[in-house]
């Protein structure tokens, strides 16, 4: 993790394990590069390689289980280490609409906690809330909030957002439309973040006067 920019990173864990879409003819020179237990490399991968349930999965989801109810918490909790049962429910339901979008376009979308807790980090872990909350990869991360008068607001500027449902959330959305499926758990949530964004953002200063999430 990046302590200080281009000057100091704070390894936490080491991924043993990667899949490589559409990059079999610079095979030697990432094998080289990444020396991981087991790399495997698959034609094509546009498709598949945005359907992948890794942060637009976890981020969300968290983030709207903490905000389902309120637009303000008491207090920063660690992202990860205080994670519920009910965090890993809503990224079930969103990893089930993503296996299904997947499934409609030829594809197999792999379960997000077989895919980074078995393959990626080969750890003993027996469900997601055990890995997401004791894994050393995960450690001592504050969520993405920021500091109001009323407490706790998430951060309209945070790549949790500005990435994670621009560009993820909103990527399998696309998906799922051009075939036609339902997602009502991600419509939900992608809504629900957008709204708290605009209620909070005259009680931060600091926001400009748009931003992504709220767009």
């Amino acid at each position: 993790r990046c302590v200080e920019g281009r000057k100091l990173v704070d390894v936490k864990a080491y991924k043993k394990n990667f899949i490589f879409l559409g990059a079999e003819k610079h095979q030697a020179a990432l094998s080289d590069l990444f020396q991981a237990d087991q790399m495997e490399f698959r034609e094509g991968g546009g498709t598949l390689a945005d359907l992948m349930p890794i942060n637009p999965v976890i981020h969300p989801a968290r983030l709207f289980r903490l905000f389902r109810f309120t637009d303000y918490v008491p207090e920063n909790p660690l992202f990860y280490e205080d994670m519920e049962a009910e965090d890993i429910l809503w990224m079930d339901q969103i990893q089930c609409e993503l296996q299904v979008i997947g499934k409609e376009h030829g594809l197999e979308v792999p379960g997000l906690f077989e895919f980074l807790s078995k393959f990626t980090y080969q750890t003993e872990h027996t469900c997601a809330l055990d890995f997401f909350t004791k894994y050393p990869a995960y450690k001592g991360f504050r969520s993405p909030l920021i500091e109001t008068e009323n407490g706790w607001a998430i951060d309209p500027k945070s790549r949790y957002l500005t990435e994670d449902i621009e560009c993820g959330l909103r990527v399998y959305q696309k998906y799922a439309r051009e075939k036609g499926v339902k997602t009502p758990v991600m419509d939900m949530i992608e809504r629900r973040l957008r709204e708290h964004c605009e209620r909070v953002r005259t009680d931060i200063a600091v926001l400009p006067a748009t931003s992504n999430i709220a767009a």
